[in-house]
């Protein structure tokens, strides 16, 4: 920790150094100093200029008393967008607004599920296609060939998931759960040949971080049947990230696999975004696809990816005791998240990682750091008592 600060410091200091001179030199010469700083502002991974609570009509003193708790709880980084305008930034000591953060599960909705989204729109797959037309390996089984891309990656497939238990391997029972969290590598394979049904698709919502891997395996097989360039990490960049004008950002813990003559990512975890870039992803999901007046994504497109996706066991979903789930995304139409408006979208993982969109009062959080409460980390966390005055307060003032 000590030489990754003093080299942070070195950076910091020789950044400093070198746009000192860049001024010097500038007006020696006439120049306006002001050049130097579209130059600076290439050293941020994410481009967004804060303005004034003021501005969009938020007295500071309020707003500092309703983020107040949650910066307390662990907290490594709070970012508030209201109307689009980058309104409230913190940071704990040792991070910055260039700093990345690993999305854990939130990746799915912040890549997987774009991902997605982006191959409807080319017309690769469909949502209610099924996975098993790209998947060999489930061609064959009565139950498995009927799954849909939708039911994967909303967590209602049925699929059996691999909690991770950390160092330790013994809390795996299975071998081929104890080599699916060891090696990254093998969750491609294990995910097609080893990983069960808990019940048939469309049941009831049963959390699985191996279908992850399934759809990315079958995106990428899709995507080289069709004669389309296959690479998912590029179509990331280039589709999503690169119009986002987003910088900073991570993939996959940083592999790329070979598998079966295609080069492959984890697409539902394993990705970093710095706070400014989880919430000018969300903007572009709450704007249903669009960013500064561009569509990045089709309207329809993102409205289906939205769409709550229906299961059997509805009366729990019903009566707020289960999440609703679109593709990637939590709903709260059922009021699941106390507190929280009945549109918002929630994006989660584990820290927690926490994204909230809430349409009807233009509000987008992003929290990243650990448990807020010292033990838990579950869903339920995005409607904890550390948000709601947060959300309340908007309520309010919207």
């Amino acid at each position: 920790m000590k030489i990754l600060v003093k080299v942070t410091l070195i950076l910091t200091f020789t950044g400093g150094l070198l746009l000192a001179a860049g001024a010097y030199f500038l007006q020696s010469r006439g120049r306006d100093v002001s050049e130097l700083m579209v130059y600076a502002r290439l050293m941020d991974a994410v481009d967004w200029d804060p303005t004034a609570p003021a501005e969009v009509g938020i007295e500071s003193s309020q707003l500092a008393g309703a983020v107040s708790d949650i910066l307390k709880r662990n907290t490594h980084a709070l970012v508030l967008v209201k109307n689009d305008k980058l309104i409230f930034e913190w940071y704990r000591e040792g991070y910055s607004r260039n700093s990345r953060f690993p999305l854990a599960a939130a990746a799915k909705p912040l890549v997987g599920a774009l991902l997605l989204a982006i191959n409807v729109e080319q017309g690769v797959v469909s949502l209610d296609q099924p996975v098993s037309d790209y998947l060999p390996e489930w061609k064959n089984d009565p139950v498995k060939r009927s799954i849909t891309f939708r039911q994967v990656a909303s967590h209602t497939s049925g699929l059996e998931d691999v909690p991770f238990r950390g160092n330790n391997g013994a809390y795996q029972k299975e071998k081929w759960k104890r080599d699916y969290e060891a090696d990254p590598e093998k969750r491609f394979k294990y995910a097609q040949q080893d990983a069960g049904l808990l019940h048939n698709p469309a049941v009831e919502y049963s959390y699985s971080g191996v279908g992850y891997y399934i759809i990315s395996y079958a995106l990428t097989r899709a995507r080289r049947q069709k004669g389309i360039e296959p690479d998912l990490r590029s179509l990331y960049k280039t589709k999503i990230l690169d119009p986002l004008e987003i910088r900073g950002w991570g993939m996959s813990y940083g592999l790329a696999h070979r598998i079966d003559g295609m080069t492959l990512y984890s697409i539902g975890s394993g990705a970093s975004l710095t706070a400014r870039g989880m919430a000018r992803t969300a903007q572009l999901i709450k704007n249903r696809g669009s960013y500064e007046g561009r569509s990045i994504i089709n309207e329809q497109v993102v409205a289906d990816v939205l769409r709550p996706v229906e299961v059997e066991k509805s009366r729990e979903q019903s009566s707020g005791r289960a999440p609703v789930t679109a593709v990637g995304w939590y709903l709260n139409s059922n009021g699941f998240f106390k507190g929280l408006p009945a549109d918002s979208v929630v994006g989660f993982g584990a820290g927690p990682e926490v994204v909230i969109i809430c349409p009807s009062i233009d509000l987008i959080v992003v929290r990243t750091g650990q448990s807020l409460d010292g033990s838990s980390s579950g869903i339920e966390n995005a409607s904890s008592a550390y948000f709601n005055p947060i959300v309340a307060f908007f309520s309010v003032t919207s």
